[in-house]
């Protein structure tokens, strides 16, 4: 090729260089310039990295361990409280059945206690009426009524002589009840018929008949 006027151009410098074969671009190996390729992490900073993943990964299993334990530990307890609550549920119902049944035996022995005390009460005051009925008896066999010197019968309680009136002696009787069962003497017994009083005294013959003299021979009988 004819030099066409380029300044610096050379055709023969091209033709020493075989073909595939390029000269080096101008200016770069002057300058110094080497291509950087980027490279991979290095081994080192991988082995500085691991240390903290597997710290945290095994607090973690730590926290979870406890939390774990913490559960069941609690999950223990409840149920242990529960068995403990159900059993203390169990033996107060047993002692308030206990208590319940000992109290209705009680009740019943006191019951059966008081009834036994009065039927044997009963059976005395019987046993003790029927005595006095036997001996009020036997008394009035002993005393008859009316009893002996008695001429008139004013009432069913009283008798007299032959110079006493019924007036007279019924006044007698209301005094004598008025001393009590021991006797003694009466003052100022007023007679209907003299318009008089009079004092009489009276005596317990037996346990049924009572007997009171004094006035003008006046005898009045009183059934006790």
């Amino acid at each position: 090729m004819e030099n066409q006027g380029w300044p610096g151009f050379e055709p023969d410098a091209y033709n020493n260089y075989s073909e595939g074969a390029y000269p080096p671009a101008s200016g770069y190996a002057q300058q110094g310039y080497t291509q950087a390729m980027p490279s991979a992490a290095s081994p080192q900073q991988n082995k500085s990295t691991n240390p903290v993943v597997l710290g945290v990964i095994l607090g973690l299993l730590i926290a979870l361990i406890a939390l774990g334990g913490f559960l069941i530990y609690r999950l223990a307890d409840d149920g242990a409280q529960t068995a403990s609550t159900s059993t203390e549920e169990v033996e107060e119902k047993s002692d308030s059945k206990s208590s319940d049944e000992s109290g209705s035996s009680d009740s019943f022995s006191d019951d059966s206690s008081d009834s036994d005390h009065e039927s044997s009460s009963k059976e005395n005051d019987e046993s003790s009426s029927e005595d006095s009925e036997v001996w009020a008896e036997n008394e009035q066999k002993a005393t008859p009524w009316p009893p002996s010197g008695a001429t008139e019968v004013c009432t069913s309680d009283i008798a007299v002589n032959e110079v006493t009136t019924c007036g007279f002696a019924s006044n007698v009787e209301s005094g004598y009840r008025q001393l009590g069962s021991n006797g003694g003497t009466v003052y100022g017994v007023y007679s209907p018929t003299t318009n008089l009083e009079y004092t009489m005294v009276c005596t317990n013959e037996s346990s049924t008949l009572a007997v009171c003299t004094g006035g003008n021979n006046a005898v009045v009988y009183i059934r006790r």
